[in-house]
């Protein structure tokens, strides 16, 4: 009996061991979408998977000025975001399923715990990240109607 759950605990550790370098490690190669807001336009990496989704931009030590992350979910739900281990400032930008932005947060790296959640305000079905106050440089603010290049209507990539 103690043989396994020594085994057990050893897989355990071995298992979380794995999970936290699996989260340190650089992004694989992601889907990327334009996003076009006015005379703007953002390049922006495609979280649409569980760990993708889950991980967002942490660790990530700098975004170019018109670079961000579209998180694509299956689903328009109120969204929940924060920043732990996220090292760079971002606006939160939460966006209706016919890509109409719901609202815009301006979210600081979080340093200690308890971090500050950021919630949209109703049921959305994308979020983009970009840096901290560039939504203005974009002209994008509550009511933008966005367009996505490669998006299709069911909030798929295309090639």
């Amino acid at each position: 009996m103690k043989k396994i759950f020594f085994f057990a605990a050893v897989f355990f550790l071995l298992l979380l061991c794995a999970l936290f370098l699996l989260l340190q490690t650089p992004f694989p190669a992601q889907d990327s979408i334009i996003i076009k807001a006015q005379n703007s336009q953002i390049l922006a990496k495609v979280a649409d998977n569980d760990l993708a989704l889950a991980r967002g931009l942490m660790y990530e030590k700098s975004l170019c000025s018109a670079c961000g992350m579209l998180f694509v979910f299956p689903d328009s739900q109120l969204r929940y975001f924060w920043m732990k281990n996220t090292i760079i400032p971002l606006d939160i930008v939460f966006i209706y399923e016919n890509l109409t932005v719901e609202s815009i947060s301006t979210a600081s790296p979080c340093e200690h715990n308890p971090c500050i959640l950021y919630k949209s305000g109703h049921p959305v079905k994308y979020v983009l990240e970009i840096n901290a106050n560039s939504s203005r440089n974009f002209s994008i603010h509550k009511g933008t109607v966005l367009i996505a290049t490669n998006l299709s209507s069911a909030g798929k990539i295309l090639p």
